[in-house]
């Protein structure tokens, strides 16, 4: 074997190239071996480097290692194949109302479900030979880039090219030129005094040439755009791939053609579970199974961003479960958005205005939230977000006298580009990213500002929204002392009953499950029995249904006997998990009873089921209510009138 010198002589450069070439053009990287072995015999030299820079690739890119991940894994045996809208999202002419009307279809997905196509394939059809992938941060565009590095090493993309991954961000950071740095990887790869080679490569146009991290500039951008954009005039006939964070992408590539990266759906969401617990084959399918669960469908919205899918894997790796407490989880997914994800790549960027600390951010985003949620909206129009951001700017005490001035588009983009908080879900309409964050941070305002407006008085107003629902676990989860929040519930579900056939009519139903209780069957517990019987009137829309007596005797039969059982943790029937049903003439006799006190106030009382079912959430032992009040709540659950507990638990309940 020839030792590889320190540089490649042009004239052997040129030969070797030219014939590579040749040989490029109707073989793959897994035919080459055998050519190579021949040429090797002439120039061993040759076979020898382009081997070497091969392993050096393979070496550099076939590797992952991000956030907590105690060591870094294969990126083939993690890889998910990625889909790509072919029309970028924020150029869609659509209404704030037309995406309100798609969000009340699919909350949690926010409606919308754009046709898509899968990025290798993306690649192999394009006509312009240039590509522009765009998306949020964490969408995955790194790894897009270095998987088709992968492929194109390995010869399965539709022609052949030799790959040169380039981090635009390192280069930028250097006084070198782009083609001085592209013969620099080749050096780093295993190819020393490559330029020549490089040079032929690049004159016959087989070269792929992958441009990663536009964003990452932040040093003469200009100088990074002017080069690139030069470079692939004069090297038009090889393959460019450019990566960018869609909101950082301020200037045009004539010649590229711009897609988006797509949010994971079900399938690649799976995949990538079974591929990260890919020598656990069963926690995978268990860590699948809770993700979709009722009770972790805010959880499983975050699935959809692949590095935000990477925590929750390394969350569930660590707990084998998903913590119930979620506001943790959602304070450790925003941790990672707003610094985490940027450091341990060591990358620094601009702040656009200075005074806008990483704790000011969060709180500007709790009081947007919360006026928005307050509101019912969820998308809003770029003119009122940035009006929002420069009234936040200039209420912060040491704002210089012309922030009126400031430009709070620079901000929002800023607050987009670097942290995916914000997206524009069309022109010129934003949204929080996830819903779960726009919930975050309504709850953190809560949590944070305890006088405008008062947790009574937004229990009182909002307690029955179901729109709320996950809000009021979050504040309960995220508040160092949370009774009062649960106690102003109770007092508010208590005063929901405004009549005495109300109040009979709930009193019967916690009679009914006091005395079903007092059984001697091995395994009752009455307080389950009622959570079960409240979450499945909760939903069946016990408040909707104008066949009160009908749903009851279903609620309290049929399904105890085949419907399946909502607990929190399985699925199983109330018979098989207890070991009881009520009979025949227990049934009759509950519904005649019922059926003499029910009169069409049917509303208030799915708005209680509703409410005590959300009480008994916020009652879990995770949330840290103080356990005499707990214990007092469930005691008294589903009996009326309710009365506070003395001092020291003498709350506000009016």
């Amino acid at each position: 074997m020839v030792d590889i010198p320190g540089t490649l002589p042009e004239e052997f450069a040129a030969k070797f190239a030219a014939s590579f070439t040749a040989e490029l053009a109707k073989t793959t990287f897994q035919g080459l071996k055998g050519w190579l072995s021949t040429e090797a015999k002439k120039h061993d030299l040759f076979g020898t480097a382009l081997n070497a820079y091969k392993d050096g690739v393979e070496r550099r890119y076939d590797s992952m290692k991000i956030l907590g991940m105690r060591e870094p894994t294969l990126l083939r045996d993690i890889y998910v194949r990625v889909n790509i809208l072919e029309k970028i999202s924020s150029t869609h002419r659509v209404t704030t109302e037309g995406l309100e009307e798609f969000f009340q279809r699919d909350q949690r997905g926010f409606g919308q479900v754009e046709e898509t196509k899968e990025g290798v394939a993306v690649f192999n059809d394009l006509q312009s030979g240039k590509l522009t992938v765009l998306g949020k941060p964490g969408a995955g565009k790194t790894t897009f880039l270095k998987h088709l590095t992968l492929q194109a090493l390995d010869g399965t993309l539709r022609e052949n090219y030799l790959p040169i991954f380039v981090s635009l961000k390192e280069w930028s950071e250097t006084e070198m030129s782009l083609m001085d740095f592209l013969a620099d990887q080749f050096d780093i790869c295993g190819l020393p005094g490559a330029k020549p080679f490089v040079e032929h490569l690049l004159t016959a146009g087989r070269c792929l040439i992958l441009l990663d991290g536009l964003d990452e500039v932040t040093s003469d951008v200009d100088r990074t755009i002017r080069a690139i954009k030069d470079f692939s005039d004069k090297y038009h006939r090889n393959r460019f791939v450019l990566s960018c964070r869609i909101a950082a992408y301020d200037y045009v590539f004539e010649h590229f053609t711009e897609v988006e990266m797509a949010d994971f759906n079900d399938e690649q969401i799976q995949t990538f579970i079974a591929n990260w617990f890919r020598d656990e084959e069963e926690t995978a399918q268990q860590c699948w199974k809770q993700l979709n669960t009722e009770e972790h469908a805010p959880i499983k919205e975050l699935a959809a961003t692949p590095i935000l899918l990477t925590l929750l894997c390394l969350t569930y790796h660590e707990q084998l479960d998903f913590p119930p407490n979620r506001a943790e989880l959602y304070r450790e997914a925003i941790d990672v958005l707003l610094k985490k994800w940027d450091t341990s790549r060591r990358i620094r960027r601009d702040q656009v205005y200075r005074r806008l600390t990483l704790k000011r951010k969060e709180l500007m985003l709790s009081q947007i939230a919360f006026q928005t949620f307050m509101q019912g909206h969820y998308f809003f129009p770029r003119q009122q977000l940035e009006r929002d951001i420069a009234a936040y700017i200039g209420n912060l005490p040491d704002a210089p006298e012309d922030s009126v001035e400031l430009d709070s588009e620079a901000i929002l983009k800023a607050i987009e580009a670097q942290h995916g908080l914000f997206v524009e879900r069309a022109n010129g309409i934003y949204s929080f990213s996830h819903l779960s964050f726009q919930e975050y941070f309504v709850a953190k305002y809560i949590t944070e500002h305890r006088s405008h407006p008062t947790v009574q008085e937004l229990v009182q107003e909002r307690m029955f929204d179901e729109g709320w629902r996950e809000v009021w676990q979050l504040v309960v989860g995220m508040r160092a002392e949370p009774d009062e929040v649960v106690v102003a519930m109770r007092a508010h579900i208590a005063n929901q009953l405004m009549t005495k056939k109300e109040r009979d009519f709930i009193n019967l139903i916690g009679e009914f499950e006091r005395k079903v209780g007092r059984r001697p069957t091995e395994g009752i517990r009455p307080l389950e029995i009622t959570r079960w019987m409240l979450e499945v009137a909760r939903r069946r829309g016990i408040n909707k249904t104008g066949n009160m007596i009908e749903t009851l005797a279903r609620i309290m039969h049929d399904d105890i006997r085949d419907g399946p059982l909502t607990k929190w943790d399985d699925a199983r029937t109330l018979e098989q998990y207890y070991g009881f049903r009520p009979t025949a003439d227990e049934t009759k006799e509950f519904i005649t009873q019922i059926d003499a006190l029910l009169d069409a106030n049917v509303e208030r009382i799915g708005k209680y089921a509703t409410g005590t079912t959300l009480l008994l959430q916020c009652l879990r032992p995770e949330f840290d209510v103080s356990k005499r009040l707990c214990e007092s709540l469930l005691e008294g659950l589903i009996q009326e009138p309710w009365e506070p507990l003395p001092p020291p638990f003498s709350y506000s309940t009016t």
